[in-house]
């Protein structure tokens, strides 16, 4: 009687219906996809311009996620402490007072942040844009 995916549960051999293709078909997907994440996040690690700043503030925060592409136009960096997020310089000082559930990146010059159950943007200095 078969197995999960095809396999002979007594002699782990593949079943002669086709299914040992489809077994190789998911290993080499599996393989590829590991061997292509490796390789982006070495060559995201090597030319990432702040990342010498963000080691730094991982001493200083609980969580540290970094800008990315359009959101580095504000050199803010999102940081979690004690459970409540909010945005910081590269120095690790904070841009504004308020502490939030969550917060995103900065795109085109507003973050969205959740506070309870109320979701509004925010500018780079902490003020409403809504």
């Amino acid at each position: 009687m078969p197995g999960i995916l095809g396999l002979d549960e007594n002699s782990g051999n593949s079943q002669a219906n086709g299914d040992s293709g489809c077994l190789k078909c998911v290993a080499i997907f599996i393989a590829f996809a590991a061997f292509f994440c490796l390789l982006c996040t070495a060559a995201f690690k090597d030319s990432y311009p702040q990342r010498e700043a963000v080691e730094e503030l991982l001493t200083m925060y609980d969580y540290v996620y970094p800008p990315f592409g359009d959101c580095e136009a504000e050199g803010l960096i999102v940081v979690c402490k004690d459970g409540k997020w909010f945005h910081v310089y590269s120095d690790g000082m904070p841009a504004y007072e308020e502490r939030y559930d969550h917060v995103g990146h900065f795109v085109r010059g507003t973050s969205a942040v959740i506070n309870g159950r109320e979701m509004f943007l925010i500018r780079p200095d902490g003020t409403r844009a809504d």
